[in-house]
């Protein structure tokens, strides 16, 4: 419930901002993070429910991203996965404090608790990229729930992510999550980058 209306949300306060980049999407983040709090606190039985939420805005060949929660994002160039998201939990805030190491991580417990999230307060804290990252042509970006990205590693992401347009990319990528045990929800988005200056799906972006 929240995730959807996370998406409805977000998409029409996006569309409809008439701001920058980075300040439309932290209001469509904003107006998100509201109606999900105001609906649970109208139905009882969704009270306290959240979402983690990943956007990312294309224009004239640039990207910008807008980041709650555990879900991610990733770039492929060249044969290289980089991660272009920090996770919002209470785990990686402990590594990036130095408390704890990433091998540690794997075995704590506690790796689902959630710094951030949309819904769960009247005020979200979203991650917002104010400076975009430039494409170049056969750049790859991933968005994706950690259904995918803790069943699956790095390196395989990267490998089933490039060997086949977006829409199969998706369908191998949740596949291969499955086979590994699918323990989460797992939701994938890909975006194929082919020609500059173009921010259209079909002109210049190859989407599923």
């Amino acid at each position: 419930v929240a995730s959807a209306i996370a998406i409805e949300a977000v998409a029409r306060a996006y569309f409809t901002s008439r701001r920058q980049i980075p300040a439309s999407l932290a209001i469509a983040f904003e107006a998100a993070n509201r109606a999900i709090f105001e609906y649970g606190e109208k139905h009882p039985e969704c009270q306290g429910m959240g979402t983690t939420c990943t956007a990312l805005a294309i224009r004239e060949g640039k990207a910008w991203l807008a980041h709650v929660g555990d879900s991610r994002a990733y770039l492929l160039r060249k044969g290289q996965l980089g991660r272009l998201t920090e996770d919002q939990t209470l785990l990686a805030q402990m590594i990036r404090d130095g408390l704890i190491t990433e091998g540690e991580a794997k075995t704590a417990r506690g790796r689902n608790i959630l710094l951030q999230a949309l819904g769960t307060g009247p005020h979200a804290g979203p991650s917002i990229t104010n400076e975009p990252i430039s494409l170049l042509a056969g750049d790859i970006l991933i968005l994706c729930t950690d259904g995918l990205w803790s069943m699956v590693d790095d390196a395989a992401i990267a490998r089933l992510a490039s060997q086949a347009p977006p829409r199969e990319a998706c369908e191998n990528l949740i596949n291969a999550a499955l086979d590994a045990g699918g323990f989460d929800n797992v939701s994938v988005a890909v975006f194929r980058f082919s020609e500059p200056g173009h921010d259209a799906p079909g002109k210049g972006i190859e989407t599923q």
